[in-house]
């Protein structure tokens, strides 16, 4: 691996290791904390991603000193066993809280359970499940010998050494650890590929659902009652923003809300996904391939380098976009990088509207619906149907 692909992964990742602390940072301070399961599952995603940041940034230099084509290397095999763990350990709850926020998502909006409901019955059996699990896998690991440096030294994880022993004994010598590896690989990519597969068909079940939603719009005669999923949704629509903001005086507003709720949700669960995928899907591709000796070339070595450990960078981005979009109803000719500056110094949490240094920032003025309207709906300096918007992107975040 080259000099440059070592500089651009240690970048790449304390990016990163910045971006998820300050997540963590920002869901610990704002006040709402850890209320939610959302909440809580981003938490615990950014944790994880500290660990695997932290070991894509040490990594270089942590693997033993000799190591062949390692250019950083300075570390000895003490030190290698423990950057592997703690990759270990980050790069498979990184992909398990990725799961478990689809499966977040999947129970909001087709099973429509609320969440008290998810964090009894999934969330709690969930967390301990990728503690725990994660744990004594990575315990495993370290009784096994199967932390090594890879090929080129980028960090220690899951290889036999000296490497290609298996493969080619006669040029590269018997194995000395990891003689067991096969079994704890296997192990390890079927968790890794159960929670690609476990996402996939969430997702797809969401869409299928978000489908099905919109034809109940499109085909229903009469009362729409008749529809369990659209009363239940669109019920609760009427009920929250009209009686606490007397702004949703029309079915068609309630209407309106129903289809942004089911965007939203499709969008935010979409994009988490996307910067998984992303994130992983060469690492995944290059561990398969190491089983059968498939040798990549330079080009994907340099593109996981600098994709693969972004993976906090990306979820902060996408983390904020709901309270991005909410301030720049408010305030529409802020820019989104300005509102995203000013997002993360509000804690994470939407910057007050009525703030007048805000307004300086945005360089832009009051719209004059809210010039119009008293101090009390001032609060919101929105629309109806922003009004409505913003109660939506409440419910899922």
């Amino acid at each position: 691996m080259s000099r440059t692909n070592y500089i651009l992964q240690i970048i790449s990742a304390s990016i990163s290791l910045f971006a998820s602390l300050s997540m963590m940072s920002m869901i610990s301070c704002s006040p709402r904390k850890l209320s939610s399961p959302y909440r809580r599952l981003v938490f615990g995603m950014s944790a994880a991603d500290i660990f695997q940041s932290l070991a894509l940034v040490s990594g270089p230099f942590l693997i033993p000193s000799g190591t062949p084509k390692a250019s950083f290397a300075s570390g000895t095999t003490l030190s290698c066993e423990v950057n592997g763990f703690f990759m270990l350990l980050g790069s498979t709850s990184v992909p398990l809280y990725m799961f478990g926020l689809s499966m977040f998502y999947l129970c909001k909006l087709n099973f429509r359970m609320s969440d008290r409901i998810f964090a009894e019955k999934i969330e709690k059996r969930f967390h301990a499940f990728v503690i725990v699990g994660m744990l004594i896998m990575c315990v495993i690991g370290l009784s096994l010998n199967v932390y090594n440096p890879g090929p080129g030294g980028p960090f220690c994880y899951v290889e036999e050494f000296p490497f290609g022993c298996k493969m080619m004994p006669e040029i590269f010598g018997e194995c000395t650890r990891g003689q067991n590896l096969l079994p704890f690989m296997y192990t390890m990519i079927c968790v890794i590929c159960g929670c690609f597969l476990g996402i996939i068909i969430n997702m797809t079940m969401l869409c299928v659902k978000s489908i099905q939603i919109e034809r109940m719009f499109r085909s229903r005669a009469g009362d729409p009652s008749n529809y369990a999923d659209y009363s239940c949704l669109r019920n609760f629509l009427l009920c929250s923003p009209c009686r606490n903001y007397h702004q949703l005086e029309h079915e068609a507003d309630a209407d309106y809300v129903l289809r942004l709720y089911k965007r939203e949700t499709i969008i935010q669960s979409s994009l988490y996904v996307g910067a998984f995928f992303l994130s992983y899907l060469l690492p995944l591709m290059q561990t398969i391939g190491s089983l059968y000796s498939h040798k990549f070339p330079s080009i994907t070595l340099t593109l996981m380098s600098i994709f693969y450990p972004l993976g906090g960078l990306f979820n902060i981005f996408v983390y904020t976009r709901p309270k991005i979009v909410r301030f720049r109803h408010a305030f529409p000719e802020c820019s989104r990088l300005r509102a995203f500056f000013l997002v993360m110094k509000a804690g994470g949490e939407v910057p007050d509207v009525t703030d007048r240094n805000a307004l300086k920032l945005c360089n832009c003025c009051p719209t004059p619906e809210n010039k119009e309207q008293d101090d009390e709906s001032q609060t919101d300096g929105l629309n109806s149907m922003n009004a409505a918007q913003v109660r939506m992107l409440n419910a899922i975040t």
